[in-house]
């Protein structure tokens, strides 16, 4: 529908000036049901990382708040309706898609990061990653 269009276009506006590492457009499909209910308050947790894991983490997904209609809230312990932990050595990042995380046991986690990858521009990657957890599908 038209109204959500323009909320997609609400997410990813390309007439922003964006980081280097953000420049190019987001490119990704969404399945209307999995999206987080407008202006609602979305709760993070981050389990088992480092501080440095948190704080780039966090400063990622922050950058990504001016851009979105949710309210994101950062929380303590395993109760977030986003669950963020590393994944285990050798394992590929991965994220549950959307309200799909609902569905996830609370003692599990419902995003995992390779903090050991070698990407090229990991910010950029934790973004997508992170817009997969919003309830965009995999580009």
């Amino acid at each position: 529908s038209e109204d959500d269009i323009n909320f997609i276009k609400t997410l990813y506006p390309r007439s922003l000036p964006l980081p280097a590492e953000t420049a190019r457009y987001f490119n990704a499909s969404a399945t209307v049901s999995k999206l987080w209910p407008n202006h609602s308050t979305v709760t993070l947790s981050l389990l088992n990382m480092s501080d440095a894991q948190k704080k780039f983490t966090q400063e990622h997904i922050a950058l990504m708040q001016p851009y979105i209609n949710l309210k994101l809230e950062f929380i303590e312990g395993p109760r977030g309706d986003i669950r963020i932990a590393p994944t285990a050595k050798g394992k590929k990042s991965w994220s549950a898609i959307g309200t799909d995380a609902k569905r996830v046991h609370l003692s599990k986690p419902t995003m995992g990061i390779d903090f050991d990858s070698k990407k090229k521009y990991p910010g950029l990657f934790m973004k997508n990653l992170f817009a997969q957890a919003l309830g965009f599908g995999k580009q």
